[in-house]
């Protein structure tokens, strides 16, 4: 007994540390490409933080649903899903779309309970009403963002 949860504590400790050594390797090469540009572009998609989350997101999709985007600069699938995201935010336009650095939220990311980015939340109506974990197709985001905008206030 005590072998196997060596054996499974030796796994979780090179998890981790891969998990880690991946952060600290690609932390400041990656950059989300599309953070800046659709920010200064765009008032639809914004960053949010600890400190205005509750203002940004949770009180603003009350007026108007709200996408919440968790991710990191040193995960690869939030890179790909983020542009994907933003694309159908802008176009559908009875959105917005809040992005929330995982690496700068721990708070938030407990309350969530976010396991896995990229992690995308519907906010409506001052809560969750939608979600989903990981890089999904052109056609599948296009649809969450569908979805959502039908909670829309009219």
């Amino acid at each position: 007994t005590q072998s196997r949860s060596s054996a499974a504590s030796d796994v979780y400790k090179r998890q981790t540390y891969n998990i880690v050594a991946k952060q600290r390797s690609c932390r400041n090469f990656l950059a989300p490409s599309s953070t800046s540009a659709s920010s200064s572009s765009s008032s639809s998609v914004f960053d949010v933080s600890e400190q205005d989350f509750e203002e940004k997101v949770v009180q603003a999709s009350k007026q108007t649903p709200v996408i919440l985007d968790v991710w990191a600069s040193w995960c690869k699938p939030c890179l790909n899903l983020g542009p994907k995201l933003e694309k159908y935010v802008i176009a559908n336009g009875k959105v917005k779309m809040a992005k929330l650095n995982a690496d700068e939220s721990d708070k938030i990311i407990m309350s969530l309970k976010v396991s896995s980015i990229p992690a995308v939340f519907g906010f409506a109506d001052g809560k969750v009403v939608n979600r989903f974990i990981g890089d999904l197709p052109e056609p599948e985001v296009e649809k969450f963002v569908q979805l959502l905008s039908q909670q829309a206030k009219k």
